[in-house]
Formats: structure tokens, C-alpha cells, sequence
């Protein structure tokens, strides 16, 4: 009992000089680094500088600290940046109970509003499951309308859903003040023939509507897929084949009548002569009713022809499919 106690007593010292000494040692090193950072934006070295300051403030935070890495980020453009980083000075200092720091973070932020620019990004049909980035930040709907300050630069906003053509857009922002990106509705992707071919399970297939595809019972659906020409050509021909039957009709009524004013074929009287010219008349134009009814019908089975579906990958695998 008594040598388990001297261990845990052993262990208590060491773990009170062990901790403390390494504490002192990051608290050293974060010193060192912040040091390092002031020397180098003094020598011009402003980039290398910040980037030693700020693993200065990953290592020990602090107000102070922070507020001179906005400086050196605010030295080299990065106003929104600079200006973030001052507001959360400016909290940390509060919280620290340093009203003379979070008074100066506070009026450096309020200096460098002014220079910021700003994206404002709009949908008008946002998608419940979009994905929206901002070059590689992924941004949420409550981004969307906002005016978002950020870093002088080139940014490119993509929109993403899934079964929708991914949309993207790049902007160049040099200077203060907000530009406006509309985003459009995003549109459908076309289904792929690859995803047509796999039959679903326990279903059949419905009456596919590209040219070319049959329904399960094999009818082709014509209708819809014959052109302007077929039906002009088909209703010429029936309403010539219509003309053509009323004037033979007519001139064989015509006849009809002279024979009977004029059995003998000599001696006639002048309306049975009348009526027979009549008759050649109306003969005459159904001739050329006939002749324009055979054109607009051969016409009319040409353009039938030309648009008939062909078979295609698309009919096969509604085939299998069934």
C-alpha cells in the first residue's frame, strides 16, 4: 500500500513539472513565431509574415495577435479578410476586458468596409438539394440574396443537383462595391441511352416518345411525326379527288340532258348544244382534278415514306425490355 502511494505521489511531481514546462514551451514558440512575423513585414517579407503570425494565433490565441494579422492581411489586399479578423479582435478584446484594443479593432474594421467588395448571388428556383460553392466553399441557403464581402479576385460560383446540368459562372472583383449574379433555373439532364436500356423489374416499359421508339404493343404513333408537307399534299389530293367526282358527276348530268333534247344528234335545239358544251366543260376540269389529286397523293406517300421511324438501339431494348 505504502510503495503505491510513493508511485502515485511520483507521478503527481512529474506530471507538475512536465505540463507547466510544456505549456511554457508552446507559449515560447507562439512568441518566437509572432516575433518572426513582425521581423519579416518589417524586412517587406509581408506574405511570409502573415503566415507567421498566424500560426503565432493557432498555437496561443490572442486579441493582439490577431489584430496584427489583420494588419499584414489588410497590407496585402485581402480587406475582407483583414476587416473579419478585426471584428473578432474586437470580440476577443471585450471578452478580455480590453476596451482601448476592441475600440481601435473596431474602428479598423469600419475603416475597411468601405474598400470591400461584395457577391450577391440570386436564384430565383433554388433546388432542395443543390450544391452551391464559391470557388471551394460550399455555401448554404441562407448565402443566397446576402451581400458576401470577400477578397479582391476571380471567383466561380457552381450550382449542382443531381439529375440537372451542373451551371457555373466566373467573376472578376477588383474593387469596392456589390455584384449581382443571377443564377437561372438549372435545366434537366437528358436521360442518357444507356439509362433507357435497363428494363425495370416487374414493369413494362411505356410508349416512348423520340421518333423512332415503339410503344410495348408495336404500333409506331405516326401521327405526330409526319411533316407540314404530308398533310397539305394528302388534303390537296382529297379535296382535287372530291372536285373530280362533283364535276363528273355534273358533266354526265349535263349530257344526260342534251340527249335527251337531242336523241337524233342533228337538228338540235340551242339549249341541248348549251348543255352539251357544258358537259365537255365540267369533263374538262374533272380530267385536271384527277391529274392534281394523282400529284398531291404522290407527293403527299413521298413525304410518307421519307418520314417513316427508323428502327434504332431505342426500339430494340423497349423489345427486350417486354
Amino acid at each position: 500500500m505504502g510503495r503505491r502511494l510513493r508511485r502515485i505521489q511520483l507521478l503527481m511531481i512529474l506530471a507538475g513539472t512536465v505540463l507547466p514546462a510544456a505549456v511554457h514551451a508552446q507559449g515560447t514558440t507562439a512568441d518566437g513565431l509572432f516575433r518572426d512575423g513582425r521581423q519579416l513585414i518589417e524586412e517587406g517579407k509581408v506574405e511570409e509574415g502573415c503566415d507567421k503570425l498566424a500560426e503565432s494565433q493557432r498555437l496561443e490565441p490572442s486579441s493582439g495577435t490577431l489584430m496584427n494579422l489583420a494588419y499584414c492581411h489588410a497590407q496585402l489586399g485581402r480587406v475582407a479578410t483583414a476587416w473579419a479578423e478585426f471584428l473578432e479582435a474586437e470580440r476577443q478584446a471585450i471578452a478580455g476586458r480590453r476596451p482601448d484594443r476592441a475600440q481601435e479593432a473596431r474602428r479598423q474594421a469600419a475603416a475597411l468596409e468601405a474598400r470591400l467588395p461584395r457577391i450577391t448571388i440570386r436564384m430565383a428556383k433554388p433546388l432542395p438539394n443543390m450544391t452551391l460553392r464559391r470557388n471551394d466553399r460550399t455555401l448554404g441557403p441562407l448565402d443566397l440574396g446576402a451581400p458576401s464581402p470577400v477578397d479582391p479576385g476571380r471567383y466561380t460560383v457552381t450550382v449542382e443537383a443531381p439529375g440537372y446540368v451542373t451551371w457555373s459562372a466566373t467573376l472578376q472583383l477588383d474593387g469596392p462595391g456589390e455584384r449581382v449574379l443571377e443564377i437561372p433555373p438549372l435545366v434537366r439532364e437528358r436521360a442518357t441511352a444507356k439509362t433507357r436500356n435497363v428494363p425495370q423489374a416487374r414493369s413494362r416499359p411505356k410508349a416512348l416518345t423520340a421518333r423512332g421508339a415503339r410503344t410495348p404493343g408495336g404500333s409506331a404513333d405516326r401521327k405526330h411525326q409526319l411533316p407540314a408537307g404530308f398533310w397539305f399534299s394528302a388534303g390537296t389530293a382529297a379535296a382535287a379527288a372530291s372536285a373530280a367526282s362533283v364535276f363528273g358527276l355534273l358533266s354526265l348530268s349535263s349530257y344526260n340532258q342534251a340527249e335527251q333534247l337531242c336523241p337524233a344528234a342533228k337538228d338540235c335545239e340551242p339549249e341541248a348544244v348549251r348543255l352539251e358544251n357544258r358537259s365537255h366543260t365540267q369533263a374538262t376540269i374533272t380530267n385536271a382534278a384527277w391529274v392534281v389529286a394523282a400529284l398531291a397523293a404522290g407527293v403527299s406517300v413521298f413525304f410518307y415514306f421519307d418520314s417513316r421511324p427508323q428502327r434504332s438501339h431505342v426500339t430494340s431494348s423497349v423489345a427486350a425490355a417486354d
